[in-house]
C-alpha cells in the first residue's frame, strides 16, 4: 500500500516572509502533515516546520508585517488547484503559486511564481490519529 502525505494550509503559522530579489520565502514555524495508507480510513497528524519558497515571484495584496496564521488557502500547480491540503513532496514549476487567507484579514494574498517548493526542516512530531476527512 502506498503512503500518502499531505501538507495542510489551515492553521499554518508563518513566522516571517523574506523577499530575496524576485524570490519570496515563507518561514513556517509550524504546519501539519497528514499521513495515511492507501485504502485506510484513518490518518495520523504530524507537526512540522520548514520554508515555502517561491522563485520568480509576484505578490498581489499586502504582506503581513509580522507572524500570522493561515485560515485557508490554495496551491496552484499549473492546471491543478489544491484547496487546504497539498500532496507531498511539493516542488512544482511552471504557472504555480498560492492564494492565502490569513486569520483576521478579509483580503487574501496571492503569490504567483515560476517555481514553488516546500522544504521541511527538523523532525516531524506526532500529534494524533484522526478520522479520514
Amino acid at each position: 500500500m502506498a503512503t500518502r502525505n499531505e501538507f495542510a494550509l489551515p492553521d499554518m503559522h508563518i513566522d516571517a516572509i523574506e523577499p530575496d530579489g524576485d524570490n519570496l520565502t515563507l518561514m513556517l514555524a509550524q504546519f501539519c502533515v497528514y499521513v495515511s495508507l492507501g485504502g485506510s480510513a484513518q490518518q495520523s497528524k504530524w507537526r512540522q516546520s520548514g520554508t515555502l519558497v517561491f522563485e520568480h515571484a509576484a505578490v498581489e495584496g499586502v504582506l503581513p508585517d509580522g507572524p500570522c496564521t493561515v485560515a485557508s488557502g490554495e496551491i496552484h500547480d499549473n492546471r491543478f488547484i489544491y484547496r487546504d491540503r497539498v500532496p507531498l513532496p511539493l516542488d512544482a514549476r511552471g504557472e504555480v503559486g498560492c492564494v492565502l487567507t490569513l486569520a483576521g484579514r478579509a483580503s487574501p494574498i496571492t503569490i504567483s511564481a515560476q517555481r514553488i517548493r516546500l522544504v521541511e526542516q527538523g523532525q516531524r512530531r506526532y500529534l494524533e490519529h484522526v478520522a479520514d476527512q
